[in-house]
């Protein structure tokens, strides 16, 4: 797809950015698709989760990759200096709203450190982000109905995000907790960070 495809679609207030988080055996991975409506433009993003085991989670995975869908918007953004609107679609409904329908985060919750970059990266944004709770799952759930493109494209996130966590099992230890880009700051003592 191109580049310059997708930026227009933002400018015209039509890119569509679906993403999900995938966990298990203490491991988090997540998958963001950032599409013009038709698909004819997309890109396609895969990451591993930071931080150690036992701040891993289902919830964790779906932020980070809200998280990554945000910095994909925001890269469109400077690059192209333009801005729009993004409907953003996410079956973490937890995680869609607290990373994108609410502006502050409270540092004695759990992901504390992804929220507050998502938020960071809003705030310094001048991009509207409309976020679109999807139904996951629906071809287990509802198998004898067709899924809409929302839908569709979950499950292609889902399968993305759950196969790249499969490769990096079999291949790598998991990813440190760093201060992440976007992330106002950070707690560290004796450099193993304490704010997650």
């Amino acid at each position: 797809g191109s580049e310059a495809s997708l930026a227009q679609c933002l400018r015209n207030n039509k890119l569509r950015v679906i993403t999900d988080g995938s966990y298990k055996n203490r491991r988090g991975t997540a998958a963001i698709l950032v599409t013009t409506p038709d698909r004819r433009h997309s890109l396609l993003a895969r990451c591993s989760v930071p931080g150690p085991a036992s701040s891993q989670s289902a919830y964790r995975s779906e932020l980070v990759g809200i998280l990554g869908g945000v910095q994909l918007c925001r890269w469109l953004e400077e690059t192209h200096g333009i801005s729009g609107m993004v409907t953003f679609g996410c079956d973490g409904e937890a995680a869609l709203n607290r990373a994108l329908r609410y502006t502050s985060a409270n540092p004695t919750k759990p992901q504390f450190d992804v929220i507050s970059a998502i938020h960071s990266l809003r705030l310094s944004s001048s991009i509207e982000w409309q976020p679109r709770h999807i139904l996951g799952h629906q071809d287990l759930k509802s198998p004898d109905r067709p899924l809409d493109w929302w839908e569709r494209r979950n499950l292609f996130v889902d399968q993305q995000a759950q196969s790249y966590r499969r490769l990096l099992e079999s291949t790598s230890s998991p990813v440190p907790n760093p201060w992440l880009p976007s992330e106002p700051w950070a707690l560290f003592i004796k450099k193993k960070k304490q704010s997650f």
